[in-house]
């Protein structure tokens, strides 16, 4: 069984920049894409991995993580002592359309929380990642490049981060 969490970060701008939005109980909220499935008509949907190695996320790697509730984290930069939300308690959701893994994590009233928020309305946080351990993945060579495809997997975490590796990635407050 595997068990090493994987994490990706890079220097591309996010497509969709995360974005700070208001809960319905006035709070703020950060809201973005944690992870976007592949798609060919969208640069930014997949993961250089190494020179001749890429990474796509298929439209089932979040099935069982969204019908298993797994207990994610939302996180800045994926740093554990940076929380901002869980599933758990209910101040992170999540929810899959088409375009890959949203979150909403309700920004508490904290350090990190007041933080996060500022960082965001000034734009220095854009991007999104998400941490997780492949579950079912397969290689394939597409050309002359090899194609990883993630199709399962447990989800570890959600961040809103500096550096978001797939660039269709985004975060943002509501």
């Amino acid at each position: 069984m595997k068990t090493e969490i994987e994490r990706r970060f890079t220097v591309n701008p996010p497509a969709a920049p995360v974005r700070l939005m208001r809960s319905t109980s006035g709070g703020a909220m950060a809201v973005g894409y944690a992870s976007v499935f592949y798609n060919a008509n969208k640069p930014g949907t997949e993961y250089q991995l190494a020179k001749d190695v890429f990474e796509r996320i298929a439209p089932t790697a979040f099935d069982r993580a969204i019908r298993e509730k797994h207990n994610a984290a939302g996180l800045l930069n994926h740093n554990t002592d940076l929380l901002l939300g869980r599933v758990s308690s209910g101040t992170m959701r999540l929810s899959v359309d088409n375009v890959g893994l949203r979150y909403e994590i309700d920004l508490a009233d904290t350090s990190v929380g007041r933080d996060t928020r500022i960082h965001l309305e000034r734009g220095d946080i854009t991007g999104s990642s998400f941490g997780f351990i492949a579950l079912d993945d397969v290689v394939r060579k597409e050309g002359d490049r090899y194609i990883r495809e993630v199709r399962d997997l447990q989800l570890i975490d959600c961040s809103p981060v500096v550096f978001a590796a797939y660039a269709g990635a985004s975060a943002g407050i509501a």
